[in-house]
């Protein structure tokens, strides 16, 4: 081999060793879809979560990295001299599942990708430069503690959760991925308890997969934190967080045909989670996944400043605690100048994060910015000192709190339960019919609220159950309060023009 193929040979090996996707189709011989090209770039945090549609190919990207940390063992570079070091130390990494026959998938799917059992869109199957030799033991359909052993020494291990993953309690791992993360009761519990003491050793990461479920509080809870810690200015340098949305049409190898007609046929409410990945309301979820959707406008954007001549009222609801599941300030400002009512200002942060001093010039600036009516909920102590503290803007106070009237509460939610189908409007009120065993909208343009994809707001609102205290309702009673009182001091006879009259005023 002359000097020019040598150094060609090293950069391919180089490229492969450090990239993922490059070793996918050089080593594997498969091509990944955009989205999960785009997940792989991208789920390098500590935490990353991927909460795609059905069909995606999620297990078939999990299994991809899996097989790329025990041939490549990323986790090694600057830490061992030797090639027989390299060989001889203990590299193993996890996928894991609610069962030993969710927690196998990935290892089932990676011994077919090393084997060269994928069926490719051409029809071929995948050309595995590994194939009868990467793989030195394979136990990856054993009843218990499956796995793949590789000629590099590494293992992929193949587990159940159970028993918050006694099975793995001791072992040091480069890698983890979990499958069906949104299935798992007490996931944070698991993650913290569990999963980070296993991947401190290597540094290693976690990536938890799964469509939203509607008992899956903790993954929701979880995917709202990493929502959160995207925006912040110095994420890149200091986020622990990533997550991704994924949709069927996002894998280019599956027939478009095919897809369009599962989702003419689908359930409306259940293929938004089928197609898009998307948390579905089903059961005694209070408003309901249609409401919340209607609600949703994407041309609107959020606003610094109101504009001359308009009417808003900022609603704010302190947090009660600094804990990472402690309440949330959310202070939200609304447009009701006329019908519909539309969010234009929205501040959702961890009590922790910004000192109670600040969060009260906050809402100050906000109130002045858009010059608009106050009202806090005066339940907790944060809300009775900020009495105090914002005296000067006049704001109205609303206790709604466990030791306050419940039944304010419940006509609070209620009224913004009937203002999400049109509430007093005339010209807004959702109207259906039932035909042919299907409820048909009659009115296209209902619904007296509207706000933008707010990804913590919309969840909120889709989570949300009257009897259920582990879920997160900040935005929810913050929107209520203002609903609340906007629609209590509505005229009677709505004027074709609501800037004739501002109706908090009477």
């Amino acid at each position: 081999m002359n000097q020019a193929s040598r150094e060609k040979l090293q950069e391919i090996n180089k490229r492969i060793h450090n990239d993922p996707i490059a070793f996918a189709e050089v080593m594997l011989g498969v091509t990944l879809h955009p989205g999960q090209e785009e997940w792989i770039k991208h789920s390098t945090k500590r935490i990353n979560i991927l909460r795609p549609g059905n069909r995606y190919g999620k297990t078939f990207v999990a299994a991809i990295k899996h097989v790329w940390h025990c041939m490549c063992k990323p986790r090694l570079d600057g830490k061992v001299l030797t090639n027989n070091e390299w060989l001889r130390v203990e590299y193993q990494v996890l996928n894991f599942g609610p069962t030993y026959e969710l927690g196998r998938g990935a290892l089932q799917m990676a011994r077919d990708i090393v084997q060269g059992n994928i069926l490719l869109p051409t029809g071929e199957t995948n050309k595995s430069l590994l194939k009868d030799w990467a793989i030195v033991e394979d136990r990856c359909d054993a009843a218990q503690m499956p796995y793949l052993k590789f000629v590099t020494g590494a293992q992929l291990l193949g587990r159940s959760y159970s028993e918050m993953g006694k099975a793995f309690k001791m072992k040091g791992l480069a890698y983890v991925a979990g499958d069906e993360c949104a299935d798992i009761d007490e996931l944070w519990t698991f993650v913290n308890n569990t999963l980070l003491p296993r991947v401190v050793s290597f540094n290693g990461t976690i990536d938890l997969v799964g469509t939203p479920q509607p008992e899956g509080h903790d993954y929701m809870r979880m995917i709202e934190m990493a929502e959160e810690e995207m925006t912040h200015p110095d994420y890149e340098e200091k986020g622990m967080f990533y997550t991704q949305k994924g949709r069927m049409y996002d894998n280019i190898f599956l027939p478009k045909i095919a897809i369009q007609e599962i989702e003419r046929i689908a359930d409306p409410i259940m293929r938004e989670q089928i197609i898009n990945g998307e948390y579905v309301e089903v059961g005694d979820k209070y408003f309901g996944f249609e409401r919340i959707q209607n609600a949703v406008d994407s041309s609107l954007f959020l606003m610094e400043y109101g504009l001359p001549g308009r009417l808003y009222i900022t609603s704010a609801d302190f947090a009660g605690g600094e804990s990472v599941w402690a309440d949330y300030t959310v202070i939200l400002t609304v447009d009701y100048t006329e019908e519909p009512y539309k969010i234009v200002s929205y501040k959702r942060f961890k009590g922790g994060d910004i000192p109670i001093p600040m969060q009260y010039k906050m809402v100050e600036e906000i109130v002045k910015s858009f010059n608009s009516k106050l009202i806090i909920d005066s339940s907790a102590l944060g809300g009775k000192n900020a009495l105090a503290f914002l005296g000067h803007l006049n704001p109205i106070s609303q206790e709604y709190g466990p030791t306050k009237s419940s039944t304010l509460k419940a006509d609070m939610l209620a009224t913004l339960k009937i203002t999400l189908d049109g509430g007093q409007s005339t010209s807004r009120h959702r109207e259906r019919e039932y035909i042919n065993g299907e409820w048909i909208e009659k009115n296209n343009d209902w619904g007296l609220i509207k706000f933008p994809e707010i990804g913590s707001l919309v969840s909120e609102l889709q989570n949300y159950k009257l009897d259920d205290e582990k879920i997160r309702n900040d935005s929810v009673m913050a929107l209520a309060m203002a609903i609340f009182y906007i629609e209590r001091r509505r005229p009677k006879t709505i004027r074709k023009r609501a800037l004739d009259l501002d109706f908090l005023s009477i």
